[in-house]
């Protein structure tokens, strides 16, 4: 089953704690239950939020074993909850796993009076008590754990504070009932690569259909800085074979907020002009800009309104790979390449931005931010 860009990108916190069927709680199995229910989910979802994903595995009272499912759920959840309580070995066993498989975001919980060892006393762990007014208490200390965790993202693995630059990158793996997941394991929210390819795939495709029946083609191809340069090299070299394909820096450095105004851009542009032939004959050429991102649509504004200035009667259209800005589609009415009358007129080739361009990732694969706004 094929996952969608909103499944892919919920997040999901796998917890791991004793069954209670070794007599790790007082209470056995009815107080492991407790505790996972009545204390650990509440305080998930105050912190994650209502639609985060709880999956528990207890060591299980026939075998105890550690299958393949849990293994790839250790590595796949966004935040991992686990309660030392007992010190039940296969909770020490399924930690150290996760510390390998992940630097951060694994929070460390322990009834009080719960020896925690010396090899991790180091890191961050919440004391909870599972009677009385402590219930609230430590739904709440949890809960500002995992807060923690998700805002400072700070290394709370051992491993990676012995070897800091370490990087695994553990394939895609497929949960019960079917459900692929295709996520980058060591940042939460980073675009996996095979989700940039594809969207640079579906754009080309679009802009092939008309570059190949000869209703579309421009002078010249201009990445923005710095995506924006790279997704526009690949374009041409995909689609136009002659075309020259440029690059203008935004200097969003600038103490007037004037990105492309500078030498560095104006020279690239008097070089595409000397070679289309000279200022005269540029009139009515097309140049299409690309980016990787747009969120408030300053930055290409800003490009278009340079590039239209200086070559005179140029005809410029602009299209990103993504966005996460759900206003966007306003923001650039007019500006898209969608908007040209080639791309338009027919029923069945109408192309819908916010379909489109519209991702859920925080994160490109080069740990770039997509601003929503």
């Amino acid at each position: 089953m094929q996952v969608t860009t909103q499944e892919a990108s919920r997040i999901t916190c796998f917890v791991i704690m004793p069954s209670g069927n070794h007599g790790e709680y007082e209470g056995g199995k009815e107080e492991s239950d407790f505790i996972y229910y009545d204390i650990i989910t509440p305080a998930a979802k105050a912190a994650l939020g209502p639609e985060v994903v709880l999956v528990r595995e207890t060591d299980s009272a026939d075998s105890g074993a550690i299958d393949k499912s849990i293994v790839r759920k250790i590595a796949h959840s966004d935040y991992a909850i686990v309660d030392v309580t007992g010190q039940n070995p296969n909770v020490f066993f399924e930690l150290g796993m996760r510390y390998v498989f992940r630097s951060s975001r694994t929070v460390l919980i322990r009834q009080e009076g719960t020896k925690i060892p010396f090899d991790i006393a180091a890191y961050r762990h919440v004391d909870y008590k599972p009677k009385f007014r402590g219930i609230e208490e430590s739904k709440e200390d949890i809960a500002d754990a995992l807060a923690f965790a998700k805002e400072q993202n700070t290394v709370d693995s051992l491993v990676y504070d012995t070897f800091p630059n370490l990087r695994i990158d553990i394939p895609a793996g497929t949960e019960e009932g079917g459900t692929s997941f295709r996520r980058r394991m060591l940042w939460e929210g980073i675009m996996p690569w095979s989700d940039y390819w594809k969207q640079l795939e579906t754009i080309v495709g679009l802009l092939a259909d008309k570059i190949d029946g000869g209703l579309y083609q421009p002078d010249a191809l201009i990445g923005l800085s710095n995506g924006g340069m790279m997704a526009a090299d690949l374009m041409g070299r995909k689609l136009f074979r002659g075309t020259p394909v440029l690059s203008l820096w935004a200097n969003r450095w600038d103490d007037k907020g004037i990105y492309f105004d500078n030498p560095i851009n104006t020279s690239t542009l008097d070089g595409l002009i000397e070679f289309t032939g000279g200022k005269s004959n540029t009139s009515g050429s097309r140049i299409l800009l690309v980016d990787d991102i747009v969120a408030s649509g300053t930055t290409i504004k800003q490009a278009i309104a340079f590039v239209s200035d200086y070559i005179d009667g140029a005809e410029v259209a602009f299209t990103p790979l993504f966005s996460r800005n759900p206003h966007y589609a306003q923001l650039l009415d007019g500006i898209l390449v969608w908007n040209l009358a080639e791309f338009s007129g027919v029923e069945d080739s109408y192309i819908d931005p916010a379909t489109l361009y519209s991702t859920t990732y925080p994160k490109l694969p080069y740990e770039k931010e997509v601003r929503s706004t």
